[in-house]
């Protein structure tokens, strides 16, 4: 721009802008610079340009935040009423019907974002933190179709097409059944453990190896059969 960048022109009523550029510089700007401010401003990381889209999928224990503490920080409340009142207006936000379904399930000790698909004396559900320090979650359905669920929102601003994968562990589960819409290929990887909450170290990272086989989604239904204390990874399209 010129030296001159504003000249009163005595009409209050016009305004004009001119700007010029009198030579260019010596290198090109490149293509694949680019710039955006970037910050934890509502959605914008976490199921933004984050790829989770699941809501507390480790079964962590969730902090609520209370305000700021006088030295810094995040204060977390323990108040079940400004909890209720949280999680509601969260619910509001994200769109998600019947909040109050989410604030029973966390008092009865769902991890926060799931709520339960069947009748509550059918559906139980404790924490269950095993050894990894409170992300986990006990879980015991009296029937197949019942035990929990989440309402998630998927970014179709950003793209159509998504992958998924499912961990389950269990230390008696003989058959899994999964209902998925639709059919296709899927792939089922087992890692045949020895015992319950049994993983491979640093000192053997081979000790437990994958076995994959392919499957096939058919008629909205996925099954195979599970080793005693095998940790399955499905993925499917």
């Amino acid at each position: 721009m010129g030296a001159q960048i504003y000249r009163d022109t005595g009409d209050a009523s016009n305004a004009a802008i001119r700007v010029g550029r009198p030579a260019a510089g010596e290198e090109p700007i490149g293509p694949y610079l680019t710039g955006k401010f970037c910050e934890h401003l509502g959605a914008n990381i976490y199921r933004g340009m984050h790829a989770q889209v699941l809501q507390n999928p480790t079964f962590g224990d969730w902090p609520f935040a209370d305000g700021m503490r006088p030295d810094g920080g995040i204060a977390r409340t323990a108040d079940e009423a400004r909890i209720a009142a949280r999680i509601e207006a969260r619910a509001t936000q994200e769109g998600w019907p019947e909040p109050a379904r989410l604030v029973e399930a966390r008092r009865d000790g769902l991890a926060y974002g799931w709520i339960r698909e069947g009748a509550r004396d059918r559906v139980r559900v404790s924490p269950d933190a095993g050894p990894h320090g409170g992300r986990a979650q006990r879980v015991e359905m009296a029937a197949a179709g019942e035990g929990i669920a989440q309402w998630i929102r998927l970014p179709l601003h950003r793209v159509r097409a998504f992958e998924w994968t499912v961990a389950v562990r269990s230390p008696d589960l003989a058959r899994l059944r999964l209902a998925l819409h639709g059919e296709g290929a899927a792939k089922v990887t087992l890692l045949a453990a020895e015992r319950p909450w049994d993983r491979n170290s640093v000192d053997q990272p081979d000790r437990i190896a994958p076995v994959t086989s392919a499957a096939r989604i058919e008629k909205g239904v996925l099954a195979f059969v599970l080793p005693p204390y095998a940790l399955a990874v499905v993925e499917a399209p």
